[in-house]
């Protein structure tokens, strides 16, 4: 069950909205991306709140409340004292609060818009039946909130509230892995020899990726010519593992796993490498080809990315000031961007 707190559009920007609820009221305000609902009461003394320079302050004592994380600031009320929040959920433009027997996890997933690692989990989720929010910010100009939660200043993060409390994960796998352990539909084997293996070719593919941006980053054609047969070469391998592997159109045979997550975002690439030229990577590998097919037609591989995927990828390739952006260019002057210059 569900109770409609306010309308999204109600919220202001700044301070907070005083909204009823079941015959008492709550302060509805936005702590950066998040929008949160906490009692007009302190509970220390029970007095109502007000919202004052970015802090909730008791009326009858004026201790004050850090409106991100509930803490008491200062103030007589006890170190301990804290806000209470409401459990809730935004859907269909409205706050809603939740019944915390009904209440899952609120998932975010920090992105970008080309972020393969960022693809891994967007799948991964989908195929699980999670529902999450997701986030896109600009790695050129990566906002302050952004790079408070970032250690590393990457995407993906998935930010987890649970119980009143958020959590920041960093690193694709470990959101991977996360999000086997805590969520439903595990893709994971369940035999740990088969899930060893699963894992060990998901670090094949995180250093595939590697060599694909070494591949599009070369700067001369000797680089380009020679980062491209050590892709060809690491597909080889991968094709010989298929070869030998369950029989079927994926990794596993017929079944969907957390290694398919791994490797759509992998096979995306070559949808925009194959339009610029012919470059006989995945020549010669039949069970490759079947794989990219099948996971080309999977629906949670083709939502992890908005329609304009191969235009951005596209521009951000002939950007880039390689060799690649050179053959862009002699494909396509008239419409071809100048010449990227190094810092």
């Amino acid at each position: 069950m569900k109770h409609e707190i306010c309308k999204i559009a109600d919220i202001p920007e700044t301070g907070s909205l005083i909204a009823p609820f079941f015959g008492r009221e709550v302060h509805v305000y936005r702590s950066g991306e998040r929008i949160r609902a906490a009692a007009n009461v302190c509970l220390h003394f029970g007095g109502p709140l007000d919202c004052k320079d970015g802090k909730l302050v008791c009326q009858w004592h004026g201790a004050s409340f850090d409106m991100a994380n509930g803490d008491r600031l200062e103030g007589p009320a006890p170190k301990g004292s804290r806000l209470m929040f409401l459990s809730t959920r935004v859907e269909d433009g409205a706050l809603n609060y939740v019944w915390e027997s009904e209440m899952i996890d609120k998932l975010i997933l920090v992105s970008h818009h080309l972020c393969p690692y960022v693809q891994r989990a967007a799948i991964s989720l989908r195929e699980k039946d999670v529902p999450f929010e997701r986030i896109t910010v600009d790695l050129a100009n990566k906002p302050a909130w952004f790079k408070a939660i970032s250690p590393l200043g990457k995407v993906p993060l998935l930010r987890v509230e649970h119980d009143g409390q958020e959590t920041v994960i960093f690193e694709s796998l470990v959101i991977l892995e996360f999000l086997e352990e805590t969520q439903p539909n595990p893709l994971h084997p369940t035999d740990p020899y088969a899930r060893a293996r699963h894992r060990a070719w998901i670090e094949f593919g995180s250093a595939i990726l590697n060599a694909i941006g070494r591949f599009y980053s070369a700067l001369t054609e000797a680089a380009f010519i020679a980062e491209r047969g050590a892709l060809a070469a690491m597909f080889d391998r991968l094709d010989v593992e298929l070869a030998n592997g369950a029989a079927g159109p994926r990794f596993d045979g017929e079944r969907f796993s957390l290694l398919d997550a791994v490797y759509g975002p992998i096979f995306r690439y070559f949808e925009v490498f194959d339009r610029i030229g012919d470059f006989g990577i995945l020549d010669g590998k039949p069970h490759i080809q079947a794989w990219r097919k099948a996971l080309h037609e999977r629906p949670s591989v083709k939502d992890a990315v908005a329609p304009d995927y191969p235009e951005r990828l596209h521009a951000f390739l002939q950007a880039k000031g390689s060799h690649l952006s050179e053959i862009i260019r002699q494909n396509d002057p008239a419409t071809a961007l100048p010449q990227a210059r190094s810092a």
